[in-house]
């Protein structure tokens, strides 16, 4: 399963350990945050083969958790097989003079930005070509890794919600990053792109305060790419071959827990 967890109104420094239920607890941390913080992190954790349920520890003090689920993986196949970028890339940069896309183009209390996925730099479409390599039309991408990191924060108890912007304008009930005033605070972001989507786009609401956006592209979840890959303008494979079992993105992330009282 992957799961965005967050820990908020904790009460002391403390850490939280995520595990299937049932099972036996790990020596292990997947959050990490002192007494006031609002930290989240991205978890990738099995379930109860069974309840499909996981277990949450925390350590020292009280504190509340929100739970958001991003997707599940299965060892079937039946979702979208991962495609790591042999060099991450970075797609999008809003502070000024970053020299990448959408610089200057700091996010203000309630607005939304939305940011293209360069997909055509590395995933055959359909009659698409480019130097240094042909491709094969017969693949799709369902969705993208990548890691979002907000900067110049200011406003305490600002959050990010990172969705498909197919997914329409309404953000969902769901949190990819929290911070107050003058953090920088990063996360790793596993996201639908639709079904057979050719082309991507992302739409990142923040909720108060201002902040700088920058968005690093991982990889890709998709069906079936074959042939020859290559960055456009130059040699080298563009993908890597496709890792493991394969993941079931959601629409948009889904709040499935809130401890808050």
């Amino acid at each position: 399963m992957v799961l965005n967890v967050t820990a908020a109104t904790s009460t002391a420094d403390s850490f939280l350990t995520v595990w299937a239920t049932g099972g036996s607890q790990p020596l292990a941390s997947n959050l990490n945050f002192t007494a006031g913080n609002v930290v989240p992190n991205r978890v990738i954790v099995p379930t109860n083969p069974v309840t499909k349920q996981v277990s949450i520890y925390n350590f020292a003090g009280d504190t509340d958790v929100v739970v958001d689920l991003d997707g599940y993986y299965s060892p079937d196949r039946g979702g979208s097989l991962y495609y790591p970028l042999v060099t991450p890339t970075r797609i999008a940069d809003t502070r000024p003079g970053s020299g990448v896309a959408y610089s200057g183009q700091t996010l203000g209390t309630g607005t939304i930005l939305t940011t293209n996925v360069p997909a055509d730099n590395f995933l055959p479409d359909t009659g698409y070509s480019a130097p240094g390599g042909t491709f094969d039309p017969n693949g799709t991408f369902t969705g993208v890794t990548v890691t979002v990191t907000v900067a110049d924060t200011t406003g305490d108890g600002g959050y990010l919600t990172v969705y498909p912007a197919n997914a329409g304008g309404t953000p969902p009930l769901a949190s990819d990053l929290n911070w107050n005033a003058g953090d920088i605070v990063s996360n790793a972001d596993h996201l639908s792109a639709g079904p057979s989507a050719p082309s991507a786009a992302l739409n990142n609401f923040n909720f108060t305060g201002s902040a700088d956006l920058v968005i690093d592209l991982y990889g890709y979840f998709g069906t079936s790419f074959s042939g020859i890959f290559s960055l456009p303008g130059g040699p080298g494979p563009g993908l890597r071959p496709p890792i493991g079992m394969s993941l079931h993105p959601g629409a948009w992330n889904d709040r499935v827990g809130d401890s808050g009282r």
